[in-house]
């Protein structure tokens, strides 16, 4: 892989409206506790948000994101309010 291209995991949440935002983390367990931070937020508040772990790359150089989706079937869904686990 190019030297200049990374992967990074990302904490990524969709509320029910479609909306995302995305947190990102060289280190994969640094981004699971993150999330695991995240989720139990969203427990306490009730929000309507599903979580998921995504392994992205990102170009060092540029410093931006070079996936073309977010979110993919490689992503792990790790909390689904619509599961409500």
């Amino acid at each position: 892989m190019d030297d200049r291209i990374r992967t990074l995991y990302g904490v990524v949440t969709v509320d029910e409206g479609g909306g995302m935002t995305l947190d990102g983390y060289k280190d994969e367990d640094k981004a699971r506790a993150r999330a695991k931070e995240i989720i139990e937020d969203i427990k306490r508040k009730k929000v309507l948000v599903d979580v998921y772990l995504s392994e992205l790359e990102y170009y060092v150089y540029r410093n931006t994101y070079v996936t073309n989706k977010f979110i993919d079937d490689d992503s792990e869904l790790l909390y689904s309010w619509k599961k409500g686990k």
